[in-house]
């Protein structure tokens, strides 16, 4: 982990060490996420994750030593939930859900979680949106979304669209700009869902002022400049 010090525009390493209580679980971070009430959640390459508490300067460590259904599968994503339900996702082991309170970590992995129609072990990203909408992105099948509880649907189903299908086969990350909109990265440009109107729209190097076809993460500033990175560099831009 690195820390970056805006008042002296310094980095401080944080390093895996003997004392698990102040050391992250291991120096190959995969994923990084910020929680409620300032909460670090971080994801590691060989499996596991770890809660870091600001306001105490310790750590939690989820590892597959202690909990069977965590695997040494990279964890991709985490998300937390409104209801303190820590959604956990990993490159081929599906989905995880974690009860904070109960210390409990469930395996929502394919087979058994076929009744909801999870189309993917290999999870990329996962979110929740204001309306309640969960996304999941996957490495190999696109994106998914289920609503109110149903089961997970991919969105090429959901639109009946082959272009958006070949568009988006393959997702990167997922995410929700100030306005409720969703933004897919993908390796052939940016998808945009308009929730309020029920529709779509892919950006691409051709239609648009994107640099390059292959975006790997999304994001929006404090200004509302989105930033979009990709393998070759970063495009930011305002809405036009």
């Amino acid at each position: 982990l690195n820390r970056y010090d805006r008042t002296d525009e310094t980095f401080l390493s944080i390093l895996s060490g003997p004392d698990p209580l102040t050391t992250p679980y291991s120096d190959k971070v995969w994923s990084l996420t910020k929680g409620r009430d300032g909460k670090l959640w971080v994801g590691y390459k060989e499996g596991g994750f770890s809660v870091f508490h600001p306001s105490t300067g310790l750590f939690k460590h989820y590892t597959p030593q202690r909990w069977p259904d965590i695997t040494t599968h990279s964890v991709t994503a985490i998300f937390e939930a409104e209801d303190g339900v820590v959604w956990v996702g990993t490159d081929g082991n599906g989905l995880l859900r974690l009860d904070v309170e109960e210390e409990l970590v469930e395996s929502y992995a394919r087979p058994a979680f076929a009744p909801h129609n999870l189309a993917s072990d290999r999870i990329s990203d996962i979110h929740i949106d204001r309306a309640g909408n969960f996304w999941v992105s996957f490495w190999d099948l696109g994106v998914a979304k289920s609503s109110s509880g149903s089961e997970f649907v991919n969105v090429d189903e959901i639109f009946n669209t082959p272009e958006l299908a070949t568009t988006i086969d393959e997702a990167h990350s997922i995410f929700e700009d100030n306005k409720g909109r969703i933004f897919v990265a993908t390796p052939n440009g940016v998808a945009l869902f308009h929730p309020d109107k029920d529709s779509f729209q892919l950006f691409t190097v051709d239609n648009s002022g994107l640099a390059f076809p292959r975006v790997l993460s999304i994001t929006q500033d404090r200004t509302d400049r989105y930033w979009i990175g990709s393998y070759q560099g970063v495009n930011v831009g305002f809405e036009t």
